[in-house]
């Protein structure tokens, strides 16, 4: 299960140094466990913890996709 952690971990921090339209050309990452990555730029390091959204709600209990996708638009939006 940790391979597999790891494996989703680096695959979200490439899409977000992708993403990322400034990510600086001179710099090095090293993989950690908390953060889970370290770039370090220009002798300053940033540490990056990779997070998922979860649903709180018991597997019993109902989760309307109106709501989950709301939640989602709304984390999306702060993020920016």
């Amino acid at each position: 299960m940790r391979e597999n952690q790891i494996y989703r971990e680096t695959l979200f921090f490439e899409t977000f140094k992708k993403l990322w339209k400034d990510f600086p050309e001179k710099h090095h990452i090293k993989k950690d466990e908390s953060p889970d990555f370290i770039l370090t730029v220009n002798k300053t390091n940033i540490g990056f913890e990779i997070t998922e959204l979860t649903n709180e709600k018991n597997l019993s209990q109902d989760y309307p996709v109106k709501e989950k996708y709301s939640l989602e638009q709304k984390i999306l939006h702060r993020t920016k």
